[in-house]
């Protein structure tokens, strides 16, 4: 359904909860407004044959999801080769009277994949 909001002008209704409408404008985004906001016009628009054949909003996350999924940076977790399994590294420091550090292999691993993480988090924000 369409509406016309006085100063955002038309926009289209994609979620109804309670006394609160969630509206697409397409010059602001996405707006939460009271359904009691007064000069509200609410409307059904003719569909032209255009429309007929353009995406819903639903249709389109869909679609944006299939293909950020396929085409992201989001890798999948991949087994380690069977000759690793169970081993460990050995951290040997440079003074022979100190003691050196065994990790094994999976947690060297899984600790360098959280750094990662953390680093893409701290990049975003």
């Amino acid at each position: 359904m369409q509406l016309k909001h006085p100063l955002y002008g038309k926009g289209s209704i994609i979620a109804v909860n309670n006394n609160i409408l969630t509206i697409h404008f397409p010059s602001r985004g996405n707006l939460d407004i009271s359904k009691r906001t007064e000069g509200l016009e609410f409307f059904e628009e003719e569909k032209s044959a255009e429309q007929d054949e353009a995406f819903s909003m639903s249709q389109m996350e869909r679609t944006l999801r299939k293909i950020l999924s396929e085409y992201a940076d989001i890798q999948q977790t991949v087994p380690m080769g069977d000759k690793w399994n169970g081993g460990v590294i050995i951290l040997q420091p440079g003074d022979p009277s100190l003691k050196s550090k065994e990790v094994p292999i999976e947690t060297f691993f899984h600790k360098i994949v959280m750094v990662r993480d953390r680093l893409r988090v701290l990049e975003h924000n």
